[in-house]
């Protein structure tokens, strides 16, 4: 089996209303700030996940984990849970959603949001942080 990102989004909030439909509101590659060190109070990470190669049979679970890079090349100490996926023959889509509070930026830059299902990477986000001048 095989893991891949139909669409993999940062935003201001996510929502999945009482028909199942995903709403997105604010999605955002860029933060402008007026000062460092910085945060944003809440986002998300969103991410429609799609399996490839399943066999007929029993539901496969699967567990990706998220790693976030700061500007400099190394790997932030942010600690992010590990969050289970599900998928099955007849269901080869899934829904990861990720929820981050007080996240600071202390410095200007690319931040890379990665995720992973064991050691290979599935996807990587990309936000570029910048000074308001």
């Amino acid at each position: 089996m095989t893991i891949k990102s139909n669409g993999a989004f940062l935003c201001d909030h996510f929502l999945i209303d009482t028909n199942g439909k995903s709403t997105l509101v604010g999605i955002f590659k860029n933060f402008n700030t007026p000062k460092l060190p910085t945060q944003i109070g809440r986002f998300y990470i969103v991410s429609f996940m799609h399996a490839e190669g399943l066999q007929n049979g029993n539901p496969i679970m699967s567990v990706v984990s998220f790693k976030i890079i700061g500007p400099d090349g190394k790997e932030l100490k942010y600690k992010l849970p590990a969050l289970p996926l599900k998928f099955s023959s007849e269901n080869k889509d899934a829904l990861l959603s990720l929820e981050l509070n007080g996240f600071a930026f202390n410095e200007e830059g690319t931040y890379k949001f990665k995720i992973f299902e064991e050691e290979k990477m599935i996807v990587e986000l990309e936000l570029l942080v910048t000074l308001k001048k």
